[in-house]
């Protein structure tokens, strides 16, 4: 596997950014906007934003590039959800949507699936993340990355999550923040000397969307789905890609939404000694879930 650092030309996702392309490869099916000479007056933002959009839709697995050959964007199905849904991202579903297709995103987004989920201390500063970061790529991943890199993600990361503070001596366009700032999962503790992670609470996150998160990890880690129904409740509440690092809940909080979706029906919950498991019920795929959330939030 290949890592990315530093793709994000040290823009922070903006606000309205992902409609810019998604409006594009809507138009053309397979858009070549991103490559056309005249790409920054078209998305009219600047060259270097221009290259920083290009990442970030295939970052939040909006879009999808080849490798080689003509380098044209067009979306995944899940960016064709989103697109069909809410384009302007005004639901916070979409925003945790988003996030999650970030953390868990090892290749493109190396740094922030890191920090979700590799990453358990709550309270910490940029110099101190810098350098776990570095211990990470060097002994884990086993590579070599530059120090301006690593802490190029650091501070686009807090940039992510963060909500920051208005400044009237730079442009409007700097002001803009990213939107999933709305989702506050990063604050600077009362001595502003430092960062810490915030714990989600419940009701914070529509079931459907743990539901989401849920079968998209059941459905990429069992090759044997059809026969194999089950998931060790253990494998939702640690480690790598579990929904309880993605999301930053606690086991309370989880443990909820587990009995929520058991109470509807979705899945069953069995917590007995030695046997606490996780049974699937549903046969809808993860992009169906994305569908019955967004019918679900308009019929209300």
């Amino acid at each position: 596997m290949n890592y990315k650092f530093r793709a994000h030309e040290s823009f922070a996702l903006r606000k309205g950014w992902l409609r810019k392309g998604m409006k594009f490869i809507d138009r053309d099916g397979q858009t070549y906007i991103f490559t056309s000479k005249d790409s920054n007056e078209q998305l009219a933002i600047g060259k270097n934003m221009v290259k920083s959009l290009r990442y970030w839709l295939q970052a939040f697995n909006v879009s999808l590039e080849p490798v080689s050959g003509k380098r044209y964007q067009e979306f995944t199905d899940f960016g064709k959800a989103i697109w069909e849904n809410d384009s302007y991202l005004e639901e916070q579903g979409t925003l945790w949507l988003l996030h999650y297709q970030l953390v868990t995103n090892k290749e493109l987004a190396t740094a922030w699936y890191w920090f979700f989920n590799v990453f358990s201390i709550n309270e910490f500063t940029k110099e101190f993340s810098v350098e776990q970061l570095k211990e990470y790529i060097k002994y884990v991943l086993q590579t070599e990355v530059s120090t301006s890199s690593i802490e190029g993600d650091i501070t686009c990361i807090i940039s992510t999550y963060l909500t920051p503070i208005r400044n009237k001596k730079i442009t409007p366009e700097e002001n803009i923040e990213c939107p999933l700032a709305d989702l506050n999962l990063i604050e600077l503790t009362s001595e502003g000397r430092s960062y810490k992670k915030r714990k989600i609470m419940t009701e914070e996150i529509d079931s459907l969307i743990v539901l989401y998160a849920l079968l998209d990890k059941f459905y990429k880690d069992y090759d044997d789905y059809q026969e194999v129904r089950q998931i060790p409740i253990k494998e939702v509440i640690e480690g790598e890609g579990s929904i309880s690092r993605v999301f930053n809940m606690d086991i309370f909080v989880l443990n909820n939404y587990l009995d929520r979706l058991h109470n509807e029906k979705y899945i069953t919950v069995t917590r007995t000694a030695g046997l606490d498991v996780i049974t699937i019920l549903t046969d809808m795929k993860p992009i169906d879930v994305i569908h019955s959330y967004y019918k679900k939030i308009n019929k209300g």
